[in-house]
């Protein structure tokens, strides 16, 4: 599962870079909609967030990785928990950029 969660990352170095200029983009414009910044908090990181799962699901879809990964010694469970995970990983990502910032 570590390898699937991995490759969610690796696919996906050029969507990182724009996330993190996104959350810069998001605490220059966000800074003065609600006093001391909180939109920031609450904005950023669910659009990264998005950002991340659409663009790793899109890379899936485009490469049809649906049928390597059903011809790998893999269950679905695991494929499925996988997902699930790089998708907690995604959020933990979106709220440090936007903490970071």
């Amino acid at each position: 599962m570590y390898y699937l969660v991995r490759k969610e990352f690796l696919v996906q170095k050029k969507i990182f870079l724009f996330g993190f200029l996104y959350s810069i983009f998001a605490a220059i414009v966000f800074k003065e909609m609600l006093p001391g910044g909180g939109a920031l908090y609450m904005i950023g990181p669910y659009v990264t967030i998005y950002l991340l799962v659409l663009s790793a699901s899109g890379y899936d879809d485009k490469n049809r990785v649906d049928i390597i990964l059903n011809s790998l010694p893999v269950t679905r469970t695991e494929i499925v928990l996988a997902k699930y995970v790089s998708v907690v990983v995604f959020a933990i990502v979106g709220i440090g950029f936007s903490v970071l910032i």
